[in-house]
């Protein structure tokens, strides 16, 4: 009688210690699957952000390649401004509008922007023909994008040498 209550007791405890492990166990497949989860939604979101990625570098290939395939295979026309001095920059133009800026400014020699974070404004001078041509809006991204945006929309090829798109600013002394 004593070994049988002996082995009873036994596989209780035993029991008792399997529930306690199953429980453990449960607590960490429980664990598990959170953890998995919360890596997917990240995974999730990282692909997201790759693929947004992807299509602003095709965009901007896509601008730089057809730019560049637009001055080799067409000479562009000349825009000229209606106000070229013969000595040195005396005329500021400021472009309130981004259309009137884009025909003053084409084919300009320098060609300067700002970002203005806090604001979230842009700003673009040019200098062509003697002339500065100046314009403020809202801010796009990126500065490479933005200089490959400048360059296709002024019709800039700064591989020629004798044009830039430069982050910064153009001022002159008086």
């Amino acid at each position: 009688m004593e070994i049988l209550d002996f082995t009873i007791n036994s596989l209780r405890e035993l029991e008792s210690e399997l529930d306690r492990l199953s429980n453990c166990l449960s607590v960490v497949a429980e664990k598990q699957s959170e953890g998995t989860k919360v890596l997917r939604e990240r995974l999730m979101r990282m692909e997201e952000s790759a693929a947004e990625l992807e299509k602003e570098i095709a965009k901007l290939k896509n601008i730089i390649f057809s730019s560049s395939a637009k001055s080799a295979f067409k000479q562009e026309k000349t825009v000229n401004s209606p106000l070229e001095l013969e000595y040195g920059p005396r005329v500021t133009l400021n472009c309130k509008e981004w259309e009137d800026f884009r025909a003053c400014a084409c084919q300009a020699q320098i060609v300067t922007f700002e970002r203005k974070e806090i604001e979230g404004r842009f700003r673009a001078s040019a200098l062509k023909n003697n002339q500065l041509v100046t314009y403020e809006g809202s801010l796009p991204t990126l500065p490479a994008l933005l200089k490959a945006w400048l360059s296709e929309q002024l019709k800039i090829d700064s591989a020629n040498g004798n044009t830039v798109v430069a982050a910064g600013s153009i001022s002159f002394q008086k």
